[in-house]
């Protein structure tokens, strides 16, 4: 397959790989890779390779998204919290893919439920290899969520509750990159035909096959200091790692002095535990009443089905499952109150970017990367993490606080854009094209 230079004359040729892409996928990560491949278009030839079980994507191979040129190809099977780090067959379809289009940079987002080794297939063919870290797959699968569901970055002894077998089918594993116990690793030749040895094997080796991974590329991505702090915390070289934070699309035809609405309405977005819909259902059960209403989009995971349908009905909550992308603009204007009550380290929080650049202030949590773009009593509130009480008294401070929502509405300033972080983006790809491949271009 000859390079697609789609009928016009570009500086690059970029590749974007993501496991899964719209409409495939809808999160976060999928919204901003669309955003910045769009935004790219206009000055480069991108391509964008994503995975796929749907069989008739694979099939036709290609679509395409404007001028971004989008390469589907077979995902891996059984894809689980202990799936081994590599797949030689995805790195093999994924190297016939790249060397058909002949990149100038690859930029990775994910490794976790691809494999390590498509970082040296990306070596082996492009001028210059990027991997933005999203979230902490690399460190933990449970995302440094243990077996109880509680935040932990102090793994050690404690990841021997999360290897009971029970945890298993929950997807709620951490924290194991640091298990090297000679004990356990012994165990793992000895039983090698076990399958809690070859866990035991995987676990043991998780943070060493990632991190020699990671560090083939030119450089490292961090959407936020927060993220940035714990991989170069876990070991990941300083030098590497380089702060980019994230943009949003600019909003048009928004006005972000409408009026608010009675009642006063808070809005949730997301759709796994994370982004902490349960803390949450918990908060807001303590202040609802008929001043206030609660909108949440996504898929949402609800701690007992039957509890939460009566519970929605009692206080007035209105759940409307997930939406289209292009109707971003109509979801945050049911909102006069965004909620991001996430409980882990939020690598960055592009819902909170989203919601601001709408004229939607933020309740978020006081840890992680919403901290970077969400300020105490200027344009939105923190809490601390995890707490159930401080959340209800914000929640409570907005409906009864006389101005409060229409003070922090005021207090949101310029969002930086995608289009400024594409050419951030473009800059770093260019610096790490000028220099030696075995030279950092962090700075």
């Amino acid at each position: 397959m000859a390079p697609d230079t789609l009928g016009k004359s570009k500086s690059l040729r970029i590749v974007h790989v993501v496991p899964n892409f719209i409409p495939e996928g809808h999160g976060g990560l999928e919204r901003h890779v669309s955003s910045i491949s769009r935004e790219m278009s206009a000055r480069h030839d991108v391509y964008v390779i994503a995975f796929t079980n749907n069989l008739e994507l694979i099939e036709h191979n290609t679509t395409r998204q404007g001028d971004v040129k989008v390469i589907w190809l077979q995902k891996r099977q059984n894809i689980g919290d202990m799936m081994p780090p590599e797949c030689p067959e995805l790195d093999a379809r994924l190297r016939e893919a790249i060397t058909s289009i002949a990149p100038d940079v690859v930029h990775i987002h994910y490794l976790a439920g691809l494999s390590t080794g498509i970082v040296g297939v990306a070596k082996d063919v492009a001028r210059a290899v990027l991997i933005t870290l999203h979230d902490y797959a690399s460190l933990c699968p449970g995302d440094t969520i243990d077996c109880a569901g509680k935040l932990c970055f102090s793994p050690g002894t404690r990841c021997l509750s999360c290897l009971h077998p029970s945890q298993f089918s929950r997807k709620r594993l951490m924290g194991y990159w640091r298990i090297t116990n000679p004990a356990m690793i012994l165990f793992s030749r000895v039983f090698g035909n076990w399958p809690m040895a070859k866990v035991i094997a995987d676990l043991s080796t998780r943070k060493t096959v990632h991190f020699k991974a990671l560090e083939q590329a030119n450089v490292i991505i961090a959407p936020s200091h927060a993220i940035a702090d714990v991989f170069i915390g876990a070991g990941l070289a300083a030098e590497r790692v380089k702060v980019i934070t994230h943009g949003t699309d600019k909003v048009l035809g928004v006005p972000h002095d409408r009026p608010l609405h009675n009642p006063l309405r808070f809005g949730f977005i997301g759709s796994n535990r994370l982004k902490g819909f349960e803390l949450l259902h918990r908060a807001y059960g303590k202040i609802a009443d008929n001043r206030t209403e609660l909108h949440v989009f996504g898929n949402q995971y609800y701690p007992a089905s039957s509890r939460t349908n009566s519970w929605i009905k009692k206080v007035g909550s209105v759940d409307h499952g997930r939406f289209d992308p292009d109707d971003i603009n109509q979801v945050y204007e049911r909102f006069d109150m965004l909620v991001a009550p996430s409980i882990w380290i939020e690598p960055f929080g592009l819902v909170a970017l989203e919601a601001l650049a709408r004229g939607v202030p933020v309740i978020a949590t006081n840890r992680g990367g919403f901290t970077e773009c969400v300020k105490d009593g200027v344009n939105g509130l923190l809490f601390e993490l995890g707490d159930v009480e401080e959340l209800s008294r914000a929640l409570r401070r907005c409906v009864e606080e006389p101005g409060l929502v229409e003070r922090l509405k005021c207090g949101i300033g310029t969002v930086k854009s995608t289009a400024e972080q594409a050419l951030e983006l473009e800059e770093l790809y260019t610096l790490c094209l000028a220099i030696d491949g075995d030279k950092t271009c962090r700075e």
